[in-house]
């Protein structure tokens, strides 16, 4: 830490500016008036991360899945397409799965924080403390509402169940 600001208290900011003073170049932080959206939040994306690999056969998939789940539980709108798909209400001007760079981070912040691990298949695989998570969302009532009850309409999700998403 450092001189000067031991033992006191200081904001995100204060610290990221400490951080930042000595780097070669200038860096501005500015108040924003809008708020990051709920879903960009990692307190958002680590728990659903969490809450997903738990659906999966054996509590992990392949990053490709993963995306495809990403994509499916966003909106309304991608649940209900997914469910239809799932349901045999199979449209191919319907189904338009879409990557999330922002989930390779997530992954890697779960794996740094010890929510998850890799195999070494490269499977994504729930590691205890990610079950715990996903145990204390799905106890929970007032938490990721939406979201649980779309994976609750869902059987246990396999590879091979979501590669007939990416054939299709």
């Amino acid at each position: 830490m450092p001189t000067g600001l031991q033992g006191t208290f200081m904001t995100e900011a204060q610290r990221l500016r400490e951080l930042t003073r000595e780097l070669p170049v200038g860096v501005v932080f500015s108040s924003r008036p809008d708020p990051i959206p709920g879903d960009l939040r990692l307190s958002f994306r680590i728990p659903l991360l969490c809450v997903l690999l738990a659906r999966f056969w054996g509590n992990k998939t392949s990053l490709e899945c993963l995306h495809i789940m990403w994509w499916a539980i966003r909106t309304a709108e991608t649940r209900g397409l997914f469910l239809r798909w799932h349901q045999g209400a199979k449209r191919p001007d319907e189904l338009l799965v879409r990557y999330d760079p922002a989930l390779t981070l997530t992954v890697d912040l779960a794996l740094g924080m010890d929510c998850v691990d890799m195999s070494d298949t490269g499977a994504i695989v729930l590691a205890p403390k990610g079950k715990r998570i996903a145990d204390e969302v799905w106890r929970e009532d007032g938490v990721l509402v939406k979201e649980k009850l779309f994976m609750r309409d869902l059987p246990t999700l396999s590879q091979k169940l979501l590669g007939e998403l990416t054939k299709w």
